[in-house]
């Protein structure tokens, strides 16, 4: 069978937590797909637990990270000075587009990845190309 490469965002990590989240249904769909591989990053394993601190989530937060240390279906990519430069790049780049750093990271991941499908909501993986899963959101 030949594996589809999928990139979790954060909205996608998100929308697995949070139990009243709307569209929890369609992205655990994607996540039970035996053809994806799923990548991610260290930033955004970050963002996703600043983003459930910030929302007074902190107990899903504990929870993500525990599910992450037992995770064989998830592969993560740690930064180096190389994609921290290259993200660097990309972001004055595309100054214009107001990317977030973090996001610019994960674009250098993909496309060195050749991962074309990311698991998010976020219209700014759309605009480098990429295929955005979950629509905007």
């Amino acid at each position: 069978m030949a594996h589809r490469k999928t990139f979790l965002d954060t909205s996608g990590f998100y929308c697995a937590l949070v139990p009243d989240e709307p569209r929890r249904e369609k992205v655990e769909a994607c996540l039970r797909d035996p053809a994806r591989i799923f990548y991610t990053t260290d930033w955004i394993i970050g963002e996703t637990v600043n983003l459930l601190t910030a929302r007074r989530k902190p107990y899903l937060a504990r929870k993500f990270l525990r599910q992450l240390e037992g995770s064989a279906g998830l592969q993560i990519i740690y930064g180096n000075r190389e994609t921290f430069e290259e993200a660097k790049a990309l972001l004055f780049k595309y100054e214009d587009q107001a990317f977030p750093f973090t996001d610019c990271v994960s674009f250098v991941v993909m496309r060195s990845l050749k991962i074309q499908d990311a698991l998010t909501s976020d219209a700014h993986f759309k605009v480098m190309g990429f295929e955005v899963l979950l629509g905007e959101g």
